[in-house]
């Protein structure tokens, strides 16, 4: 489905915005290149005369070798989804993915501010109230939203049929489980058997567990 047209997804060598891109790519079986920049690298190309994209943001994605530039992560996803048909074309079915993603996206917006907060006191209390209450009670809604799809699998489509937004809750829930975040621990996601199904099955996906194996 991907047609003539290359893909470069443009990053940093970590996870972040962008492992959900690349699952989808990889998922839907659609080439791309991954190219993964140091911080140094990209503030001398955001910096530059001519600056990679308009919005000098990363993750950037390059279509055929940069005729066609775009930024945001949201946004390279759901492309990306339509490009490898893991994100549907029917408008009520993508209204159920973009409501899901949108909840997730809302509960990142809520950690943002405890990991860009410098006094570290104040950091350790916002994460206690994120790891008591915040993360719990998305989770709860979360896993309400899956149940009310019938999601037997995954957490929007019944039966086999993963879509963008699995990859998603699948990262968030593996960056959580890291233990990156201080006073956040990664046992934060037990209580929830529904995300943790969801995630225990994007795992299983062959070019899932592939991706992992060589990165």
């Amino acid at each position: 489905m991907g047609g003539a047209q290359s893909y470069e997804l443009v990053y940093f060598d970590i996870p972040g915005l962008a492992e959900a891109i690349r699952l989808t790519f990889r998922v839907g079986k659609v080439q791309f290149k991954d190219t993964r920049l140091t911080r140094e690298q990209w503030a001398e190309m955001k910096n530059s005369e001519s600056p990679p994209s308009a919005l000098r943001t990363l993750p950037m994605l390059r279509i055929n070798d940069g005729e066609i530039v775009h930024c945001e992560s949201s946004a390279i996803l759901r492309y990306v989804g339509k490009r490898t048909g893991l994100y549907p074309g029917n408008d009520m079915e993508a209204f159920k993915v973009d409501e899901a993603s949108g909840a997730l996206n809302a509960l990142w917006a809520k950690i943002g501010p405890s990991i860009t907060e410098s006094d570290n006191a104040v950091k350790m209390r916002m994460r206690k109230e994120l790891a008591d209450t915040v993360i719990p009670t998305a989770f709860a809604a979360l896993e309400r939203l899956i149940e009310h799809n019938k999601a037997d699998k995954f957490a929007v489509f019944a039966g086999d049929r993963a879509c963008t937004f699995d990859f998603e809750l699948y990262c968030f829930v593996r960056y959580l489980k890291r233990g990156i975040l201080d006073g956040i621990p990664g046992t934060v996601v037990d209580k929830f058997p529904v995300i943790q199904r969801v995630v225990s099955n994007v795992e299983k996906i062959a070019a899932v567990a592939e991706w992992h194996a060589s990165h």
